[in-house]
């Protein structure tokens, strides 16, 4: 009975024994190294550890920095950092990717993430479609347009817009003329600086204006006095006459705005003397 109880209670310390070294090669076993690479079909480039992801489709790659649009936002555009030994050569159009970055997004037009550790290529064509705002934004110029003045009198103009941009700039037939008002302020107020060259800016730091919308004689809206008319694929005419809505202008300088689809105008500035003629045309895209 003795010997039975002996053998009992060595085979449980036997047992014991085993589930303790059992234990502590799990345990105790130094950790190996892990693989942060994931394994997919899709394309990765320089994997790292992120904090944040966005989804977001290729516009177009630049040397140093992607253009593409949020997939959840196909209106938004974002500026993208390459991580480190990648180039414009990983990428292409229309791509959907994930962007994994440390959470940091500058507020700019558009928004940039600068702090990217790795891109993901998760498919060759985008769940959401390129809106043609990005793709001007990311192809076209203004230094592709050109704007000559054919005829500038102190009640209408006219003149031709050439742009030659794959990604046509929209131009809306929608302006109003403004009166540089910066001679008669500064007067009034001798210790305001003086304003030298163009601008289209309303104000300078004073809060004086610099350009104040001409007084209107009507309620007539500026898109049903003139017209746009096709001379070619690149190139419209674009004729106005505010004689309804201000009345024919009087002596002073001018400036005449053109709203685009884009952030910028076309600009006309101009000149009318005391009697009625108009000098010193010149144009800007601003």
């Amino acid at each position: 009975m003795k010997n039975s109880l002996k053998i009992l209670i060595f085979v449980l310390v036997v047992i014991v024994i085993l589930i303790l070294l059992l234990l502590g090669v799990k345990y105790l076993k130094p950790n190996e190294q892990v693989d942060n690479e994931i394994q997919t079909n899709s394309t990765v480039y320089d994997a790292n550890d992120s904090v944040s992801t966005i989804n977001a489709v290729v516009v177009k790659s630049n040397d140093s920095d992607l253009i593409a649009i949020r997939v959840d936002n196909p209106d938004s555009l974002v500026t993208i950092n390459y991580p480190d030994n990648v180039t414009k050569d990983n990428f292409k159009e229309d791509q959907q990717i994930t962007v994994y970055y440390d959470g940091t997004i500058l507020e700019s037009y558009p928004e940039r993430i600068p702090n990217v550790s790795r891109i993901e290529v998760v498919k060759d064509k985008g769940d959401v479609d390129i809106p043609m705002s990005a793709y001007r934004y990311a192809y076209s110029s203004r230094a592709n347009v050109e704007v000559s003045v054919d005829e500038l009198t102190k009640s209408s103009v006219s003149f031709t817009i050439k742009d030659n941009n794959e990604y046509k700039y929209e131009y809306n037939n929608t302006y109003k003329v403004l009166k540089d008002k910066r001679e008669i302020d500064q007067t009034e107020v001798p210790n305001a600086p003086i304003v030298t060259g163009n601008t289209t800016s309303s104000y300078d730091g004073t809060g004086i204006p610099l350009w104040e919308e001409v007084s209107k004689v009507s309620n007539n809206d500026s898109e049903n006095s003139g017209t746009v008319e096709n001379i070619d694929d690149n190139t419209i005419k674009i004729t106005a006459d505010w004689s309804g809505i201000y009345s024919e202008l009087g002596e002073g300088n001018y400036k005449f705005s053109l709203d685009t689809s884009e952030a910028f105008s076309v600009i006309i500035f101009f000149t009318v003397d005391v009697n009625g003629e108009v000098s010193d045309i010149h144009t800007s895209l601003s």
